[in-house]
């Protein structure tokens, strides 16, 4: 009975240990096999990764993750890389996104990895050792597979002659299965679950996890099959925490709803339906309506009338005046970045703001005051730089920024190198004023701001009709037009700024909260 005992415990603590991650080395691996850990650092060596290399990976693992961020491997860290989690990675990299040859390549919803067809087919092949009931299993699919088909126009058909070859395919497996070691299933606990993006679609679940069918006893089934089904469709890891496809197991909800962003996300891909049961929107948007032009009205000529014979008024005595005291003239300050006109702003993936001035300069700005603010050049985080930019913004789960003039957006990646260009696809009708800046609350929501007019796009460029709303009505309170703005990684506050001055804008509240002096709060000015 005592080696019985014995032999539980020593399964248990290897088991936890295989799991955990606990060690710099752990740490390291796991920043590298998410994609946010790139450069000299190689898995396979046994030896760390530099420490430059690991703070910023950090830094952007904290940005995405939500949580404080440091660049340290503290405490909040190691029990974020610690959940349950899908093993899809977070951030998509270069060398993936470029070889198109890789079949498990988790490919961004936004990079085209979509089905060519609405009509998709399914079959659940095998058995669980832990959910012995297939019908049941079925069900919990079929179930999931509605959630997508709510808020599209996809359809989902179940195959079960094995002889049909169909667009899903989902098993159950254990440890290493196949995929390559990187996506072996590491038992219970850890990762959950991965699935190939279109147009392979298979999906496998992790046979030594603890499944339940709606109880949140272990690790509750139909909610990781609905997040996998979401990368088969193509989409990837959301930035928004509560989201479905957020890349940790949120546990059992018997009140699931499909988030905001999750369905931004999928109708980005498949378009929108009638049946589209969510009607909230986090912050309202009122359509625009057709400007006319007001026709020119003439002013009625006043009518002569006859001279009335007035007698004339004594003169009042006039009181000397006291001399006039001129009013003290405020010297602006001497240092540079106390004046600036902020032309574009955007924060950088470890969760730095740059604030984009004149020609090709550039500020980082710690929004937690650790390290006073670096003034320095485009070239310094980009390739090929381009003076006086529109607007900027980036995309933490491509690992992307944009930078964009007119209605042209060059693609540069997280080492700065510039990838492609894109053409904003609309023309004048779809932006009928210039752009003067561009927001990305989340990986699925874009919004281009310009002059009196705001609507969204679309990572591929594509501005979506109907999304057009007036920009005083959207961000009440914020006085326009703006010269820059960006949201910040919460979804909850966004910063425009205009002149000299910055507006935060609480998109909770609604309204403007506070606004102050650009160099006083940025730059310590006095």
């Amino acid at each position: 009975m005592k080696r019985y005992i014995t032999l539980i415990a020593l399964f248990s603590l290897i088991v936890s240990v295989w799991c955990a991650v606990e060690t710099l080395l752990d740490c390291d691996r796991y920043l590298y096999k998410y994609g946010y850990l790139r450069g000299t650092f190689d898995p396979d060596s046994g030896q760390e990764a530099p420490l430059h290399e690991r703070t910023y990976a950090l830094k952007y693992f904290q940005h995405f993750s939500n949580i404080p961020i440091t660049g340290e491997f503290d405490r909040a860290t190691m029990i974020k890389m610690n959940q349950k989690r899908c093993a899809c990675e977070d951030v998509m990299t270069k060398e993936t996104m470029m070889n198109t040859s890789l079949s498990f390549a988790p490919q961004q919803f936004n990079l085209g990895p979509k089905w060519s067809k609405t009509d998709l087919t399914w079959r659940l092949n095998g058995y669980s050792r832990k959910l012995r009931d297939n019908e049941v299993i079925r069900s919990e699919l079929t179930r999931a597979f509605r959630v997508w088909s709510d808020v599209t126009p996809l359809t989902f058909r179940e195959v079960t002659d094995r002889n049909v070859k169909v667009d899903i395919d989902m098993s159950f497996h254990l440890g290493e299965h196949g995929d390559g070691r990187f996506n072996a299933f590491d038992y219970r606990g850890g990762v959950l679950a991965h699935a190939f993006f279109p147009a392979n679609g298979d999906t496998h679940f992790d046979d030594d996890e603890n499944w339940q069918i709606q109880n949140d006893e272990g690790t509750e089934f139909f909610t990781v099959a609905a997040h996998e089904i979401g990368h088969a469709l193509g989409l990837a890891h959301s930035t928004e925490e509560k989201a479905l496809m957020a890349p940790y197991y949120a546990g059992y909800d018997p009140n699931f709803r499909l988030h905001y962003d999750d369905i931004r996300g999928i109708q980005t891909l498949y378009g929108g339906t009638t049946r589209d049961p969510f009607t909230q929107r986090p912050v309202p948007l009122t359509t625009m309506r057709p400007v006319r032009t007001p026709r020119p009205t003439l002013r009625p000529t006043p009518r002569p009338t006859p001279r009335q014979t007035q007698t004339p008024r004594p003169t009042p005595r006039q009181t000397p005046r006291p001399p006039r005291t001129e009013r003290p003239v405020v010297t602006p300050s001497t240092r540079e970045e106390c004046n600036i006109k902020v032309r574009a702003a955007v924060t950088d993936f470890d969760g730095t703001l740059l604030l984009f001035t004149n020609g090709t300069t550039i500020y980082q700005v710690d929004l937690n005051r650790r390290y006073s603010p670096i003034k320095s050049d485009q070239s310094t985080k980009f390739s090929n730089p381009k003076r006086n930019p529109d607007a900027v913004y980036r995309l933490l789960n491509m690992g992307m920024t944009f930078i964009m003039k007119g209605q042209m957006i060059w693609q540069f990646d997280r080492m700065g190198n510039q990838m492609k260009r894109i053409f904003v696809q609309g023309g004048g009708y779809s932006l009928p004023e210039r752009p003067r800046a561009v927001i990305a609350p989340t990986d699925n929501e874009i919004w281009i701001i310009m002059s009196h007019i705001v609507c969204r796009m679309t990572p591929r460029g594509e501005v979506i009709r109907g999304s057009h709303a007036y920009f005083s009505r959207t961000y009440r309170g914020v006085p326009y037009p703006v010269d820059a703005a960006v949201a910040l990684k919460n979804d909850e506050t966004i910063y425009f700024f205009k002149d000299q001055r910055f507006y935060e804008y609480s998109t909770r509240r609604r309204g403007v909260i506070r606004n102050g002096d650009i160099g006083r709060e940025f730059f310590s000015c006095s």
